[in-house]
């Protein structure tokens, strides 16, 4: 039996496996380690909140996913957000639709991206 909680993770990871299955190769000679994020997708390391049945709070893993065009897919709770990401000199930053820079660092040594103050990894 599939509960709700599985079946929108399902979902998700689709979504976000078509999204970057389906975009574009991109080069850049600049872009050190974090350049291997295009085409990878993450999730939180510790479960966290996301909105269950009748307005409840269940537990779940929270995920984002790296575009080859630079564009990021962020999945949590019951909430879908997407922006660009771009790797200079090995540093990784990222920009909401709305052009606000986020809080995001990735540590090629560990595999650890930290998005928003929250640990995530492959």
């Amino acid at each position: 039996m599939i509960n709700a909680n599985s079946r929108r993770n399902w979902v998700a990871g689709v979504l976000l496996g078509a999204l970057t299955a389906s975009a574009m190769s991109c080069s850049s000679g600049d872009e050190g380690a974090c350049g291997t994020l295009a085409g990878q997708r993450f999730q939180s390391v510790e479960n966290q909140g996301c909105l269950g049945p009748g307005g409840t709070t269940i537990s779940c893993r929270w995920m984002v996913s790296f575009g080859t065009d630079h564009t990021y897919y962020y999945q949590h709770s019951d909430l879908m957000e997407s922006g660009t990401y771009s790797c200079q000199g090995g540093t990784l930053s990222a920009h909401n639709l709305g052009g606000s820079p986020l809080e995001v660092s990735f540590d090629a040594a560990s595999g650890t991206l930290t998005w928003q103050g929250i640990a995530y990894s492959q």
